[in-house]
């Protein structure tokens, strides 16, 4: 009789376990599933804007007139804010000097473009987790 009953307390405390405090472990697997699809989809959004301000970054350095450079450092991602932001940095090299240059940026409504919130130094600088020679003046 007493092994009835223990073996009873202990399937009940085993299924109390398994079951949750309140029985809700089937949300709780659902949002921890959506929680992932939401940082796999910034991560995938975040290369697409590394990919957009791999344009702007060349056009800005022709624009500066800088023609022979050596990007050492491309990085990017995003921060996690509502609406999300979108970070990119580099950290390239010309005529002897390194520099770093970086974007925010914000996904467009349209789900496929990008509006430039920032751009400069300093964001590269942050992105790079790097002080420039450029920014020391």
């Amino acid at each position: 009789m007493p092994k009835k009953i223990i073996l009873f307390f202990l399937t009940a405390a085993l299924l109390s376990i398994l079951a949750g405090c309140d029985g809700n472990t089937a949300s709780f697997v659902d949002q921890s599933g959506d929680t992932a699809f939401a940082l796999q989809d910034a991560f995938d959004t975040s290369v697409k804007a590394e990919a957009y301000t791999n344009e702007l970054f060349t056009s800005m350095l022709s624009e500066e007139g800088i023609s022979q450079y050596e990007i050492l450092l491309t990085t990017g991602g995003f921060i996690t804010s509502d609406p999300l932001v979108y970070i990119s940095g580099y950290q390239y090299s010309y005529d002897g000097k390194n520099a770093v240059y970086g974007y925010k940026l914000q996904l467009n409504d349209d789900g496929s473009t990008f509006t430039v919130l920032e751009e400069g130094v300093e964001i590269g600088e942050f992105v790079c987790l790097n002080e420039s020679s450029s920014a020391e003046g």
